[in-house]
């Protein structure tokens, strides 16, 4: 983990032979720091350095890559698995205020259209015109941050939309209970709870507990704000009747909470003032995506990924489906990669 993110120059991009070479100068970069090291398994590393380790262990360590990584050790590199077991070390675990802090920051000197959604992208000349429920604009250079997997429907263009549609969709997504709870006591900022069968409806065995900083002003203001996120299928939440959806839902949000309540004895169901829940279908109402992040980055599967650049001039991706998206420090990668695109530097 340290050595890579020493690494300068970081790049990967297609679609022209200046971003063939770049990306294939990282790649040598990528050999000579690591060697053979960088085409070993995660499982097989495992396996060598530790031996025969039980299967609690096995299953902590899983946990963890799903969350950072979103996939397991069985289908990943060793460089991933350290990128992905290395997360918690680095001081982006908490956000006083919460994320929307952070964002509200980021643009607070730029000119930001609220309530407002791109319904259409055209190609217009040397220019893309967008079309929202309000007003339109036009712009020479189009970053979208909208998943991967669902940009296709912005476009008429039958071309852009195969383009968009020629990466296989990641169905994963995530189950999130969110609650308040009034309570006098200290917690640790995050916990995980790992079971030896699946939670209900989830491609998971564990859920991931987040308590705010009871010194959060914001977050703590009325109680402690408590997030618990575990993994599941979106296509799963998307084909099930309105009636049945409730139902499920409900039967996966009452397992989730009763397991919280069994382990801290110190929070009784009264403290909780206020909880609900959501799935892949509320996350898409929101934020228009179904999934969460992309596919774990391995060599077998390099070329398929989807980079920041397009074949389309002026048209670039960013965000946790693209090329090095995974958490905060691969979307802050993905882009200063992207931003090397813009300014034609190296």
């Amino acid at each position: 983990d340290e050595k890579f993110w020493k690494l300068e120059n970081i790049y990967y991009g297609k679609y022209s032979v200046k971003n063939y070479i770049k990306t294939s100068a990282f790649i040598i970069k990528l050999i000579s720091t690591f060697g053979f090291d960088i085409l070993k398994n995660a499982d097989s590393f495992i396996g060598d350095t530790l031996g025969n380790i039980p299967v609690e262990y096995k299953n902590f360590i899983n946990s963890q890559l799903l969350i950072t990584i979103q996939s397991t050790s069985k289908d990943m590199t060793l460089l991933a698995l350290a990128l992905g077991l290395s997360y918690p070390f680095h001081d982006v675990f908490y956000v006083n205020g919460g994320m929307g802090s952070l964002l509200e920051d980021i643009v607070k000197n730029i000119e930001v259209h609220k309530n407002e959604a791109i319904q259409k992208i055209v190609k217009d000349g040397n220019n893309w015109l967008l079309m929202s429920n309000k007003n339109e604009y036009k712009t020479k250079q189009l970053v979208l941050n909208s998943s991967i997997y669902q940009s296709a429907s912005l476009f008429e263009d039958v071309k852009i939309k195969k383009y968009y549609d020629s990466f296989s969709f990641s169905d994963q997504s995530a189950f999130v209970v969110y609650m308040k709870i009034k309570s006098d006591e200290e917690f640790l900022q995050h916990y995980q709870f790992i079971y030896d069968e699946l939670l209900p409806n989830t491609i998971s065995n564990s859920f991931f507990v987040s308590f705010s900083k009871k010194d959060d002003k914001l977050l703590s203001k009325d109680g402690y704000s408590v997030t618990i996120s575990t993994h599941t299928k979106s296509i799963f939440w998307r084909n099930l009747e309105k009636d049945e959806y409730e139902f499920q839902k409900n039967l996966t949000q009452e397992f989730i909470i009763e397991k919280f309540l069994n382990y801290f004895d110190i929070i009784k169901k009264s403290h909780i003032i206020k909880y609900f829940s959501a799935t892949s279908n509320t996350f898409n109402r929101y934020i228009g995506r179904f999934n969460c992040g992309g596919k774990a980055i391995g060599f077998k599967n390099i070329t398929e990924l989807p980079s920041s650049d397009t074949p389309y001039s002026g048209l670039f991706n960013v965000g946790d489906t693209v090329f090095a998206g995974q958490g905060w420090p691969g979307v802050s990668l993905g882009v200063e990669v992207l931003q090397r695109q813009l300014n034609g530097s190296s």
